[in-house]
């Protein structure tokens, strides 16, 4: 016998913060006859509503058909027949936005200190060798020699060399591994 669960505590109980996102669009006294393809289609409009970009909604409806794909072989029945045809979106042109070297600069010479000096120092090693969170948080001053910062990316297992620039080494020895975690980073520096 199946549990009898709402579309919100189905939803809820995943990591996957895009799920839990319609679970809180939903509502705690939802029904599974609510979960209708205008329902759906109104939850796509309410994210881009909220300023997040078609790429972006794209990547938040992915995750809720999966979700909607378990329940309905979980055996939860609601009303949504088409919800596969249009919560696949299309992939949009995205524009790429990145700081300048003297944006770079300002943030650089900001007077901070603590756990915000530390995100600032970890957010600038990220920038001066293009790596991600996983990989710059492990970089030291061993890694680099000959001019190069040299490091296994943990997601590919891919040797990477990226050129030193000038500004990453004094970066580097203020910066100490563990300082900072990729929580108080995306706290203190939300997009």
């Amino acid at each position: 016998m199946k549990s009898k669960l709402s579309p919100s505590e189905f939803m809820e109980r995943t990591y996957d913060p895009r799920v839990q996102r319609f679970a809180s669009f939903l509502g705690g006294s939802s029904k599974w006859s609510d979960v209708t393809d205008e329902m759906l289609k109104g939850y796509a409009d309410h994210l881009l509503a909220a300023g997040l970009s078609n790429n972006s909604v794209r990547t938040y409806l992915i995750g809720l058909k999966a979700k909607l794909n378990d329940a309905s072989e979980r055996g939860y029945e609601f009303p949504a027949s088409r919800y596969t045809d249009f919560l696949s979106r299309g992939i949009s042109d995205s524009i790429s936005t990145y700081l300048t070297v003297e944006e770079l600069n300002r943030i650089e010479q900001l007077e901070l200190s603590g756990v915000v000096a530390s995100v600032r120092d970890a957010f600038l090693i990220g920038a001066y060798t293009g790596a991600r969170y996983s990989d710059f948080s492990r970089i030291t001053a061993e890694d680099i020699s000959n001019g190069f910062v040299r490091y296994v990316a943990e997601k590919t297992k891919r040797v990477v060399s990226v050129p030193l620039h000038a500004k990453l080494l004094p970066i580097l020895e203020r910066y100490r591994d563990g300082e900072v975690t990729v929580a108080q980073i995306n706290r203190l520096m939300p997009m």
